[in-house]
């Protein structure tokens, strides 16, 4: 149990520096979706931050539901 709680926080920690390099490196005018989803946070509003994260959700897991299959079509018993 201990490794496995070592390696959540490395992993926390390797997040939170992307996390917070994604939210400072943005151009005006063309910010990226979590910096949209922040400043509607920050804003006090929940209803956009919530649709927009729901939307990333669905997003990303569409995009790891094609990239398993077409990886568990090509590598065989690797994926599925």
């Amino acid at each position: 149990m201990p490794p496995l709680v070592g390696v959540m926080g490395f992993v926390f920690i390797l997040a939170f520096q992307e996390a917070s390099a994604a939210l400072l490196l943005v151009v005006p005018g063309h910010e990226m979706m979590t910096e949209g989803i922040f400043n509607f946070y920050i804003g006090g509003s929940v209803n956009e931050p919530a649709a927009l994260g729901f939307i990333l959700i669905i997003l990303g897991a569409t995009c790891l539901f094609i990239i398993n299959r077409v990886a568990g079509s090509k590598l065989g018993g690797v994926f599925g």
